[in-house]
Parts: C-alpha cells; sequence; structure tokens
C-alpha cells in the first residue's frame, strides 16, 4: 500500500480558517498523515505586521494537534507569495528541511496537497518530490471583489494553477465560466458547517436582522442605509471586524440610526450563538459577476443554526424555503418579513438534506474521492 501524506495549505490563520473544520475532517477520513502548513513566518512580513507569534511558533516547530494532524508554521526568507524564483529556491529548502523533520524519508510518500492560491504548485514542483494538486477556488480570483475589474496577476497564478492540478474543486457552478476546458476534472464543493452545541442561555433579539462576518467593502452600503431607513421597525445587529474601510460608513449608520447596534467582533468559536440570536441573517452584498460566483460561509452555518437567510442571487446556493434572494430594497423588506413568519422547520426533509449534504463530513468525502 503506498504511502501518502495530505498536505494542506491554510489561505487564513489556522485557528480562524473558515475550513478547519474540513480539514480535521480530512484527516479523521484518511490513512494517511494530514499536515497543515499555516501561514508562514519571514524575516521581512511577520516583523513588519508585529505578527511575533508566527516567528515563534515557527522555531517551536510542528505541534500534533491528533493523531495523523500536525500543523506546522514554516519559515521562510520572504513570504512565497510575493517572493522571486531565486528567494523562492532558498524557500523550498527551508520547507522541505522542515516537512523531513515530521517524515524523515518524505521521498517516499505521495502528497497530495489541497491549496487555495494559485501561487503554489509552482513554487512546491521545486521540492521534487512525488506530488499531486488538489486546487480549491473559493471564489473569482480572476476579479477583484469590489469592483469586479479583472486582476492580471491572480488570473495569470489561476490559469497556471488550473493547468497544474490534478482536480480542481469549485466554490460556486459559476466558477465554471472560466474555465470550461478544465470540465474534466471540476468539481462543485462548496462551503459546509457542523452542528454546534449552543449555548442554552442565547437570548433572542427581538424583531431582528443580523449582518454577521467580516464586515468590509463587499457590502452594498446603499442598498443596506436605504433598508435600515425603511425598516425602522427592525433591529440590526452587526458582529464582527470592521476594514478600515468601512469604518466611516459604520459610525455614520451608528449614529444616525436608532435602530442599528454594533456587538463588536467575536472568536470563531462564539460566532455560531450570535447566528441563533437573530430571526434573520442578511448577506446584502453588491451585485456583480463577482459576487455572484460566492458561496458566503455565513450562509450554510447560520442554516446549520435554523437562523433563515436574506442574500443577494448568487450561484453558490438554490432558494429554498429559507434561504431567500433579493436584489433591492424592496425585495429584502419582504423577505425578511416572510422568513420572520415562516420559521425553518428543522424536521422537513428540505432541511435535512440540506444538513446532510452541506456538512464539512460530507464535503470531506467527496474531496477524498479525488486524491489518488
Amino acid at each position: 500500500m503506498e504511502k501518502k501524506i495530505n498536505l494542506i495549505i491554510t489561505p487564513q490563520e489556522y485557528n480562524q480558517a473558515n475550513h478547519n473544520e474540513l480539514w480535521n475532517e480530512i484527516s479523521e477520513k484518511s490513512d494517511g498523515i494530514t499536515i497543515i502548513l499555516n501561514i508562514g513566518a519571514d524575516f521581512f512580513i511577520s516583523l513588519a505586521r508585529g505578527k511575533f507569534f508566527r516567528v515563534k511558533e515557527a522555531i517551536n516547530g510542528p505541534k500534533i494537534l491528533k493523531k495523523n494532524l500536525i500543523l506546522l508554521r514554516p519559515f521562510y526568507i520572504l513570504r512565497p507569495e510575493i517572493s522571486n524564483n531565486i528567494v523562492n529556491s532558498f524557500n523550498t529548502k527551508l520547507l522541505k528541511q522542515s516537512l523531513k523533520k515530521i517524515v524523515k524519508n518524505i521521498e517516499e510518500y505521495q502528497i497530495n496537497v489541497l491549496y487555495y492560491d494559485g501561487i503554489w504548485p509552482t513554487f512546491l514542483d521545486q521540492l521534487k518530490l512525488n506530488t499531486k494538486y488538489y486546487y480549491y477556488i473559493m471564489d473569482e480570483v480572476r476579479n477583484d471583489a469590489h469592483n469586479n475589474k479583472t486582476n492580471l496577476k491572480r488570473t495569470r497564478h489561476d490559469k497556471i494553477a488550473c493547468e497544474k492540478s490534478d482536480y480542481i474543486y469549485l466554490m460556486s457552478t459559476k466558477l465554471i465560466e472560466k474555465r470550461r476546458e478544465y470540465l474534466h476534472k471540476l468539481k462543485v464543493i462548496g462551503n459546509g458547517a457542523s452542528q454546534k452545541e449552543y449555548d442554552l442561555n442565547v437570548k433572542k433579539l427581538n424583531n431582528s436582522v443580523g449582518v454577521i462576518g467580516n464586515i468590509r467593502n463587499w457590502i452594498d452600503c446603499d442598498l443596506l442605509t436605504r433598508l435600515i431607513e425603511k425598516r425602522q421597525d427592525i433591529h440590526f445587529g452587526f458582529v464582527g471586524n470592521i476594514e478600515s474601510d468601512m469604518q466611516k460608513y459604520m459610525d455614520e449608520i451608528l449614529t444616525k440610526y436608532k435602530n442599528v447596534k454594533y456587538y463588536g467582533e467575536v472568536s470563531k468559536g462564539e460566532v455560531h450563538n450570535w447566528y441563533k440570536k437573530f430571526d434573520v441573517i442578511l448577506v446584502p452584498y453588491k451585485q456583480n459577476e463577482f459576487m455572484k460566483a460566492t458561496r458566503p460561509i455565513k450562509i450554510v452555518e447560520s442554516i446549520f443554526a435554523s437562523t433563515p437567510v436574506v442574500s443577494i442571487p448568487i450561484t453558490g446556493y438554490e432558494e429554498c424555503s429559507f434561504i431567500r434572494f433579493a436584489k433591492n430594497v424592496k425585495e429584502f423588506s419582504s423577505e425578511i418579513d416572510y422568513l420572520t413568519k415562516n420559521k425553518i422547520n428543522i424536521e422537513s426533509r428540505e432541511y435535512q438534506d440540506f444538513i446532510k449534504l452541506n456538512s464539512w463530513s460530507y464535503k470531506a468525502e467527496e474531496i477524498l474521492n479525488e486524491f489518488k
């Protein structure tokens, strides 16, 4: 039996990553060793941004999370994403040394790499190991989110990654449009969630809607403001980190409208209780081609918490009795009323099928089925 390693390269800090539960499921369902490469430490970016904990963790070496699941903070001269070929030739040597501390005879293993950024296949080729690549495309990386303009650098990396990958996982069906030549190795997976134990003392916020997650320039501020003005009878609660370019907007609506409140940031381990607090969760993003290709994880997490969602139309989900699409203020307002009156029937076949097909456990099996 061939010895295998699952090498997962995180797009976010492991503890805050949207997919860390998926990676845990992969490690449990796979016979091989699963090594998670956390965001790397380096001499420049880590120090310039005050991320000293990354350097410390890299020095401390790999951390065993559980049987066959290891977290590694690699150390680079400069982060591979922004390095040139010369620097990356040294970076790959450093990475290989780190991996060999975990598996000394790593040359004898087949390595299945699950990655989220198009730069990685070119970089990892330099390891000269028995490597197969599995590319997970989270959104339309060829465009910028806030204005839908083509990003030439990411487009170039994405094309290379699609070509080099043995298999490609997509967040939504719309992501197929620019990758039709790879239909033979495409599979729509999307975000998932897990059932949580909720705090029994969670108190509902009466007649409320929530905007949960990173508060960034993806939000259609004009639409949201007009909705807040129209529905003075509804409490609008915001939960999550406020990006710097959204701080002014948040200050303005918090000052102007009495039906708006900001509840601060919460940890990933606490956010599921916040979904429970609201009657409905809103996803009032800008409507463009980039957004149509998304599958926000907040939607599936909210449904798992039995709280319905009103979102702009997106291809990552199908509209159903508990996920409603709206394009303008009137439609958002109407759908909020509908969902407030029509709670999720958690015993229904529609809901039970959604939970089954969107669990991280199910998603992990779909991914592993394509690992060669």
